[in-house]
């Protein structure tokens, strides 16, 4: 009986070894006769092919792998030669704010150019990095800072996070600067970070980065608007006793200041000259008032609320002249400007406008748009559709915070459904605005 068992035992391992053997020595496989296919040994052992309970195949802060049409993306990427679809889910969880610029990469003798986007998320605070041409992301940062509700980027490399403070009920702003030198084998950077005063109501970036323009709280009460270095002294350039406003900074030495939006109240706009701090009335006495000004500081796309929604207006601003755009409403802050036509921006347009106050219910969440992508040419009035989030995107998309990447290739944007950052290729309009050709110049949706 023992005789027996030894030689079970021992036939086992010989065939165990063999196993092993055939799958080092033999990766390739050998080819099956009547398909010609490949097949491989790996394919009918239990290992190789499924890396579930790898702890290294995923990130750990939860991404997926890209869909097909814009499904979350993961922490490896994939290879050079992928086709992505034009409407791509870049983030797969809510961000606080991004960035895009132009990367070169050397591939053999040839020089590759890409657009990277780097952005915050909400949940930890860290910095990822998607790329235009390739799926998945690369977690750049490991620090976390979390509820972190804004990320404005100055650069690729500085971004100011503001984080709510529950101890103290109110916003910390903090300056974080990414290193080239990686913290450990992965693509992980070393950061530093510097508190900013916590006075701070409100940050944006300058149209070309490195500079900033804040709203500070003052003891006196009021508050001072100032421009400068982040983290240097900076340049007060106007106070004023009122303190609810918002602050944009679309045009070189342009500063727009506009009281904060309500559907029964009257609001105004300003323009302050970052040279001298000089102050100009633009528009006033408008409800409701939102506004997006062109990277030239020549046009204004701007609505006023009505009874049940609201209309959006074109501005020119050396004439003081305001005209209807009729065909398709939309709010301004669902919009960017060209910065290669200044009559030209791209919109989030909402296929419907439910009867509401405007923006107040749309601010609160109590409404919500499902938009198409739109080219607005505001000279002629002609409004060419891109694309239709609600076919793409499950749930539809509510575009906010609109932006374009380098060249502009892409327009990027966050969907106020879920907060995930998405992107989409301008070089496919041209074939989907011939598409939807029956939905220019005033056509339903």
């Amino acid at each position: 009986m023992k005789k027996i068992l030894y030689i079970a035992v021992v036939l086992l391992v010989v065939v165990c070894a063999a196993a092993v053997g055939l799958y080092a020595y033999l990766p390739i496989g050998d080819v099956n006769p009547e398909t010609g296919e490949i097949v491989k040994i790996q394919d009918y052992l239990p290992i190789a092919n499924d890396r579930s309970g790898d702890p290294d195949s995923s990130d750990a802060g939860g991404d997926q792998t890209q869909d097909e049409e814009g499904g979350s993306p993961a922490d490896t990427t994939s290879s050079d030669e992928e086709t992505l679809p034009a409407l791509r889910d870049l983030s797969g969880e809510p961000v606080a704010g991004a960035i895009a610029f132009e990367q070169t990469e050397q591939v053999g003798t040839s020089t590759h150019v890409f657009t990277e986007i780097r952005y915050t998320t909400v949940a930890q605070g860290h910095v990822h990095s998607a790329r235009s041409d390739r799926s998945g992301t690369d977690r750049v940062t490991n620090e976390t800072n979390r509820k972190t509700v804004n990320s404005v980027w100055t650069s690729p490399v500085t971004t100011i996070l503001q984080t709510v403070d529950t101890n103290r009920d109110s916003i910390t702003s903090l300056l974080v600067t990414i290193h080239d030198e990686q913290a450990t084998s992965s693509s992980l950077r070393e950061v530093s970070g510097n508190f900013l005063s916590n006075t701070i109501k409100n940050i944006v970036s300058a149209p070309t980065g490195g500079q900033i323009v804040l709203i500070r709280s003052q003891e006196s009460g009021g508050v001072s608007v100032e421009v400068g270095q982040p983290g240097e002294q900076m340049t007060v350039l106007y106070t004023t006793p009122l303190s609810d406003w918002q602050i944009a900074w679309p045009a070189s030495a342009q500063v727009l200041l506009t009281t904060n939006p309500g559907a029964g109240d009257d609001g105004f706009l300003y323009s302050i000259n970052t040279q001298n701090g000089a102050r100009t009335r633009l528009l006033g006495g408008i409800a409701g008032l939102t506004v997006r000004m062109n990277s030239g500081g020549s046009r204004l796309l701007y609505n006023e609320s009505t009874r049940s929604g609201f209309q959006l207006y074109s501005y020119t601003i050396e004439t003081g002249e305001s005209s209807e755009l009729v065909t398709h409403q939309t709010l301004p802050e669902k919009c960017t400007w060209s910065s290669e036509s200044s009559i030209i921006a791209y919109c989030g347009v909402p296929r419907e406008v439910p009867s509401a106050q405007y923006p107040d219910d749309w601010y609160k969440g109590r409404v919500s748009f499902d938009d198409h992508l739109a080219r607005f040419n505001v000279e002629t009035g002609k409004v060419e559709i891109l694309e239709d989030l609600s076919a793409k995107i499950e749930g539809g998309g509510d575009v906010i915070e609109p932006f374009l990447g380098p060249n502009e290739e892409y327009l990027f944007f966050t969907n106020k459904k879920d907060g995930h950052l998405w992107s989409y290729r301008l070089s496919d309009s041209e074939e989907a605005a011939s598409t939807n050709s029956g939905s220019e110049e005033g056509a339903d949706f």
